[in-house]
Order: C-alpha cells, then sequence, then structure tokens
C-alpha cells in the first residue's frame, strides 16, 4: 500500500512491484514491512531525476532493482539499479538495497548497482548488495559481471553496516570464465566516506573452463577520501574446473589525489584453485596506491594468500606506484602454498614509505619470507624508517636514486646493511636521529651515506661508498672499515674497537678516540680535521704520516701513535709541530694541541717495520 501525505512524504509498508519516483521535497519511507521489487526486466527501483532538491529516502525494509531479461540468442539483459539518484540526496538505509540480478542466457548480464549518488549523504546501517551476475550455459560467452554495491560521486557516506558488491554469474559452458565480483564501493570526484562496518568486492563465479576474477573492496579516484575502522576485502576468484582460476580482488585501489585512513584492516581476495590444465588464480593485493595519493596505516593491511597450486602471482600487502604511505600498523605480503617465497609486504614502484610499525613478506611453500620492501627497477623511490620499525625480509632497493633515511629523535636500531637493506643509492641519518645498525654491514661503491644524526655501525665496510658526516652527525661505532671517500665536519667515535679510513678525510671535524680504541687514518687527514685521544689508552695508525695535516689533541700517557710501515730514528718537537725523521729524512710532521715539549715523546719500533710514537 503507498500512500502520498500533504507534507510530500511517501511510505511504502507493503510490497511494491513498480519503480517509485522521487521528486523535489519528497521524503520516501519504506518500512519493515515495505518492499520495492519492479517487476519490469532491469528497471530501477527508486528513481531520483537530475537538478532536484530536499529528497530524502529512509529505508527499513527492501528495495530491490528488477532482475534483467533471459536472452536465449544475445546476454542476459543487465539487473536494474536499486536506488539511482542523479541528484543529491539523504538517504538512510537500515534495511537492505540490493541491484538485480542480470539476465542469464547467450551470456550473463551484468548484476545492477545497489546504490548509485551523485552527491548527497548516505548512511548505512543495514546491507546493501550489488546484483549478482547472469548465469550462462553457453559454451563461448561469458557469465555476467556482479553490480557494484556503492558507487558515490561527490557525497558522504556513513557505513556501520555491510556493503558488498555482487557476486559474478555462474558459467556453466567451455572456453568461457565465470563472472568476475562486482566492486563494493566506488568513490570518485570529492566523495568522502567513513566505515565502521563490512565492505566486501563479489566473489568471482565458478565456470567449467575458468573462474571469475573477485571484485576490489573499494574503488577510490578523483580526489575522493575514505577513512576505515571496519573491515575492507577484496572479493575471493571463483575456481575454473579446466584452465585458470580466478584472481582475487584488491583490498582498495586508490587513484586519488585524497587520503586513505586505516585503523582496521584490509585484505586483498584469495586466488582460486584451477582444473589440471591451468593455472590457480593470484592472490589481490591489499592496497594499490598510485598518482599524488596519500595512505596512512595504524591497521592492519594484508595481501590474500594462496593455497592453491599453480599460482600465477602471490599478493602484495601494498603496492605503491606514486604517492605517500606512513605506516605505524602492519603490513603484510600474502603467503603462498606453492611458490618458494610469499610475496612483497611493499612494492615501491616511486612516491614515499614512511614507517615506524611492521612490515613483513609473505612466506612461501617451504616458509620463506618475500621481500619485506622491493623496489621497483627503474623508478625512484624514498624509505624513512623512524625508531619502532620491524622488517621481517630484506629490503631491496635497485639503485638508481632509491634512498633510505634513517628518521625520528629517539633511538632506534636497524638490521645488517647491505646483507638485509640493499642497493640504495643514498641512505642518510636525519638530524636529530639516533641509529645503531646491529649486524655486520656492506654498504657497496654506488651508495652515498649521508649523516646528520648518530649513526652507530657495531661491524660494517663502506665500500668506496661515499660518507659524509654533517655538522652535528655523529658517525660512531665497534668496527667499521670506510674504503671510500669520506668528508667529515661533524664527529666521527669509535666505540672501544677499530675504525679505518682507506681515503684521505677531508673537511672540518672531530676524530674521537675511545679509551682502547683504534683509529686508522691509511691517506691521512685535511687540516680541519682534529684527532681527540680523549680518556687515553687510544691507537691512532698513519698509513701515509706526512699526508696528515689534521691536529691531535688530549696525547697523553698510555696513548699511541703508530707510523705504519715507517722507521724513525729521531724527533723533535716545537711551535706545537713535533717532527719525526728516520736519520736526515723528515718522514712526519704531526701538530699537537696543548704544551709539550721533545722530551715528552719516545720512539720505539711497532715490531711491524713502522715506529710508535707514546708519551713518556
Amino acid at each position: 500500500m503507498t500512500t502520498r501525505s500533504q507534507s510530500k512524504t511517501i511510505t511504502i509498508n507493503s510490497p511494491t512491484y513498480t519503480t517509485v519516483t522521487l521528486t523535489s521535497h519528497e521524503t520516501l519511507v519504506v518500512t519493515k514491512a515495505g518492499l520495492i521489487d519492479p517487476s519490469a526486466a532491469g528497471a530501477t527501483g527508486v528513481s531520483v531525476a537530475a537538478k532536484l532538491n530536499h529528497v530524502v529516502i529512509r529505508n527499513a525494509g527492501i528495495i530491490d532493482g528488477g532482475a534483467g531479461a533471459y536472452n536465449a540468442k544475445t546476454a542476459g539483459s543487465s539487473g536494474g539499479t536499486a536506488v539511482d539518484a542523479l541528484s543529491a540526496i539523504k538517504l538512510n538505509n537500515s534495511g537492505t538495497i540490493t541491484g538485480g540480478t542480470g539476465g542469464s542466457g547467450y551470456g550473463g548480464g551484468t548484476g545492477g548497482t545497489a546504490i548509485d549518488m551523485a552527491g548527497g549523504n548516505l548512511s548505512n546501517t543495514g546491507t546493501i548488495a550489488g546484483g549478482t551476475g547472469g548465469y550462462s550455459n553457453i559454451f563461448i560467452a561469458g557469465a555476467g559481471t556482479g553490480g557494484t554495491g556503492v558507487s558515490l560521486d561527490s557525497g558522504r557516506l556513513t557505513n556501520a553496516g555491510v556493503i558488498k558488491g555482487g557476486t559474478g554469474g555462474y558459467q556453466a559452458g567451455f572456453n568461457a570464465s565465470g563472472g568476475n565480483g562486482g566492486t563494493g564501493l566506488y568513490l570518485f570526484g570529492a566523495a568522502a566516506a567513513v566505515t565502521a562496518g563490512i565492505i566486501t568486492g563479489g566473489a568471482g563465479a565458478g565456470g567449467i573452463a575458468s573462474g571469475g576474477s573477485g571484485g576490489v573492496g573499494v574503488s577510490v579516484s578523483g580526489s575522493a577520501s575514505l577513512t576505515s575502522t571496519g573491515s575492507i576485502h577484496g572479493g575471493n576468484g571463483g575456481g575454473g574446473a579446466e584452465y585458470f582460476g580466478g584472481n582475487g580482488g584488491a583490498g582498495v585501489v586508490f587513484e586519488s589525489s585524497g587520503t586513505l585512513t586505516n585503523g582496521g584492516t584490509i585484505t586483498g581476495g584469495a586466488g582460486a584453485y584451477a582444473g589440471g590444465r591451468g593455472f590457480a588464480g593470484s592472490a589481490g593485493d591489499g592496497v594499490r596506491l598510485s598518482n599524488t595519493g596519500t595512505l596512512l596505516n595504524t591497521g592492519t593491511i594484508a595481501a590474500g594468500s594462496a593455497t592453491a597450486l599453480n599460482i600465477q602471482q602471490v599478493g602484495i600487502g601494498v603496492a605503491i606506484q606514486g604517492g605517500d604511505v606512513t605506516n605505524t600498523g602492519t603490513i603484510l605480503g600474502g603467503n603462498d602454498a606453492d611458490i618458494s617465497t610469499g610475496g612483497y609486504g611493499v612494492l615501491l614502484d616511486g612516491g614515499t614509505l614512511t614507517t615506524s610499525g611492521l612490515i613483513s613478506g609473505g612466506r612461501g611453500a617451504n616458509g620463506a619470507l618475500g621481500d619485506a620492501v622491493q623496489f621497483q627497477p627503474g623508478a625512484t623511490g624514498t624509505l624513512v624508517v623512524d625508531p619502532g620499525a620491524t622488517f621481517q625480509g630484506n629490503v631491496v632497493a635497485s639503485y638508481a636514486g632509491d634512498a633510505l633515511i634513517l628518521g625520528g629523535t629517539t633511538a632506534g636500531t636497524i638490521a645488517a646493511i647491505g646483507p638485509d637493506f640493499i642497493d640504495f643509492s643514498t641512505i642518510t641519518s636525519n638530524q636529530g636521529s639516533d641509529w645503531q645498525v646491529q649486524a655486520s654491514s656492506f654498504i657497496g661503491k654506488q651508495t652515498a651515506l649521508g649523516i646528520s644524526g648518530t649513526l652507530d655501525f657495531q661491524v660494517s665496510v663502506i665500500d668506496n661508498g661515499t660518507v659524509s658526516v654533517s655538522a652535528g652527525g655523529v658517525l660512531t661505532g665497534a668496527s667499521a672499515t670506510f674504503v671510500g671517500s669520506v668528508t667529515n665536519n661533524g664527529t666521527v667515535a669509535d666505540s672501544s674497537g677499530a675504525f679505518s679510513f682507506s681515503a684521505l678525510i677531508s673537511g672540518t671535524g672531530a676524530l674521537n678516540l675511545s679509551a682502547g680504541g683504534t683509529l686508522a687514518l691509511l691517506a691521512g687527514a685535511a687540516s680541519g680535521q682534529t684527532v681527540d685521544f680523549g680518556s687515553g689508552g687510544g691507537l691512532l695508525e698513519l698509513g701515509t704520516p706526512l699526508d696528515f695535516a689534521g691536529t691531535i689533541a688530549g696525547f697523553a700517557s698510555g696513548d699511541t701513535i703508530d707510523l705504519l710501515s715507517t722507521p724513525a730514528t729521531a724527533l723533535s718537537y716545537a711551535n706545537q709541530v713535533l717532527t719525526v725523521k728516520d736519520n736526515t729524512q723528515v718522514v712526519a710532521k704531526l701538530t699537537f694541541e696543548g704544551n709539550y715539549t721533545t722530551k715528552d715523546f719516545a720512539l720505539t719500533s711497532d715490531q711491524h717495520g713502522g715506529t710508535n710514537i707514546t708519551f713518556k
């Protein structure tokens, strides 16, 4: 029964089998007993024309789009849209809204969209679902794609219920595929969505030949934004009896210039099995981010996993193609029961990834981890690591401008650079940062290391890579060998271990020796460098003593200067300069801070063809 009041309210409290058309200043109320289910093939359930104002829909019952028609000669027609609003409206749903089922026949029709809104406000505490794709029993025609749950252009969605894409239609013939699942939510224009509920892509349908792919959970473009504290899931692929299993859908495809904020769970769909002659479907990625979008993750983002054999591709936790990602939560690559290693936690194809959370590759059939972060060759990406970050799996760059930045202002630790963090073009510790590299590291000749904070190497080899310590920066550690060029305008300080520099150290900075520490300057140091023996018991080794033009401070009892492979027979001290000779030949001229006399110094053999200088 349909009644119209003078206040322009339309109330549906019983079944209605025709389209309800609304005009300006009308309110549609569908009670729990109400049903809108148009009988005409592919008909719209509720229609709102363009350029209307003040249209409101409150649904506690059921609104359906009309089912598509059967066609024995061509594909069945598409299912109807349940709510089609070409104007900005206000829609509150606590009931069920479903797009029409696609018609079956010589190929299946597409399932209808549940809600298609051109702006306005949509609030959902009920269930919204795209229509199921149409069935196909013809051997060369594919089944229908499931319909979209919600398509929103420049409006606002608040979701505490369920939104899902329609399931693809089943395909019963050979040489064609089951229908793909529909997209759960499509946001474009300047739309904004906030969800604490559940959003899923539709499942791909099975087929005698191949299965359909799962639908995307949420697809975002334009300048639209999405905030989720709920659950978003890509649709699972459908099984293929003969050839290919369907791929899992991505959790979120974000091609917007806006912001994706996740405090809940986003998961890619699972790839499906295949028959004996084909390949199983690929698992869906958790998030695909492109253009200039921003992702802020405090929750969990995970790729879909695969359990079938002959999988085509393992899912990626987050695939970045431009844009910025900040992760303080968890990002996981997909697991796989067939391929030896799991999927990447993050694939960085340009853009910037900043993390203080967990990023892990997935596990393969033999338990091997996939890379936590993989940089796409040919692109330029930046990884910013803040204290608290954890990586399970390697971080693999490709030089080509790829940058690793150690950030934050509190103490942090990082695994080995070289074995675990591989092939970066630049590695930088930011001003105010404090990092320790815990394991044995190797930095190659194509890498430039820049230090503006504190960087502590426990055991490292810098192989022909350049090192630059800025003013205020501190390079320290227990043991490190530097083969390439070093510019020190800050502080280099060993930690009771051994630092060795093969090239001359340039710049204006401090070289600090700890008690029992060793500093080997094999090619000398520029005049702007000061070696400070500090608390005593240090060893300064000079490979080419005449190339050391710096200043020595704090030289005292227990300290040693070793002139490597340089015999000496005499010394003299005047005007802050210690002159050392081998017979008549000058082999070293060392400048000291402090008050010394010639009698304060002694020469002894180092037992390796060189000479030790000690304080008497």
